[in-house]
């Protein structure tokens, strides 16, 4: 595969804040020489850290189009990343880490045969965990 600089791998944090809800958001940044323009979307894959267990969000793969990408607005969501995606957590289990990893997509359709040369590299690993809903009682 041809590398192009035009085109590097999300910037993403080591680990984001465990989490209770059952939608979260991902962050990412953007390199500076990635443009948003050539975007059409995002592919994740969340693997448990046993490596035994894919979150898989479809039955084909976890991609987000370029429309389900959000730019980040609230202060406390920039110390993360300056994009975002939602995700459903529900299927999760709780109490363990999970690895995951973007890349960009620049094709037309994801659904149709993939090229290579229309990806990214893979980002870095950021780890998440959903904890266990919390019972206090006075």
């Amino acid at each position: 595969m041809a590398f192009s600089y035009d085109f590097l791998p999300p910037i993403v944090p080591d680990m984001l804040p465990a989490f209770q809800r059952n939608k979260i958001k991902l962050f990412f940044t953007l390199s500076q020489s990635t443009d948003i323009q050539i975007i059409q979307g995002i592919e994740f894959k969340i693997i448990s850290q046993y490596g035994d267990k894919v979150y898989i969000e479809n039955n084909f793969v976890n991609y987000v189009p370029i429309k389900n990408i959000y730019k980040c607005t609230e202060a406390d969501d920039l110390l993360y990343g300056d994009h975002y995606i939602i995700i459903d957590t529900s299927t999760l289990d709780c109490d363990i880490f999970y690895k995951v990893q973007f890349r960009f997509y620049k094709g037309k359709d994801l659904t149709t045969i993939i090229d290579l040369n229309n990806f990214s590299e893979w980002s870095a690993v950021c780890l998440i965990k959903k904890l266990k809903e919390t019972k206090i009682t006075i």
